[in-house]
């Protein structure tokens, strides 16, 4: 595998922004070089979407709590109104990744997961059949939310339909793309 390639910058930094990094990178056992690329890789590709689409950063606690008003199914219709699913899916696309084909939809889910903390993400593929698995640690109402704005999605943004199992912590969808 080719290395890969860098720019050089430098940069001024306010001392407390430096300590911290400073800080961050004694306890990860980082360099200062490294601890910063992730801080504005997260930027590059979450954060600064995230003040565009009204994004909001609340605890999975405080989360939890407010989808345990709702019944199973309700969690349901609201994940499949949710601001990245369903018909407003190919336009968020567009926003974050820069189009909105299937494989784009695949990329906007591990930028969720690796940056939005909202679950775990693995797409597998077997031939034609695509397996999507979620893993989080919300409870069943996260598990309803995620399955309707993935089904949304999935239906609205590409025509297709998926089979889905569900449980407290994971979700899976299975279903079939020839392209």
């Amino acid at each position: 595998m080719p290395a890969r390639q860098t720019v050089a910058r430098t940069i001024r930094l306010d001392p407390a922004i430096d300590d911290v990094l400073s800080q961050e990178a004694d306890q990860s056992g980082l360099t200062h070089t490294a601890v910063t690329t992730k801080a504005l890789r997260k930027y590059v590709a979450f954060d600064r979407f995230a003040d565009k689409t009204g994004g909001l950063t609340i605890s999975k606690e405080t989360l939890s709590r407010i989808l345990a008003f709702l019944s199973d199914e309700e969690a349901e219709v609201v994940g499949s109104v949710a601001n990245f699913a369903g018909k407003n899916a190919k336009q968020f696309m567009n926003l974050m990744v820069g189009s909105s084909s299937l494989e784009d939809f695949f990329h906007l889910l591990q930028i969720l997961s690796t940056y939005g903390h909202l679950f775990e993400f693995e797409h597998q593929i077997e031939g034609t059949k695509h397996h999507l698995i979620f893993a989080h640690s919300m409870g069943s109402k996260w598990s309803s939310f995620l399955q309707g704005a993935v089904q949304s999605t999935l239906k609205e943004a590409f025509g297709l339909r998926g089979r889905f199992e569900k449980t407290e912590s994971l979700v899976s969808c299975s279903f079939e793309f020839r392209t």
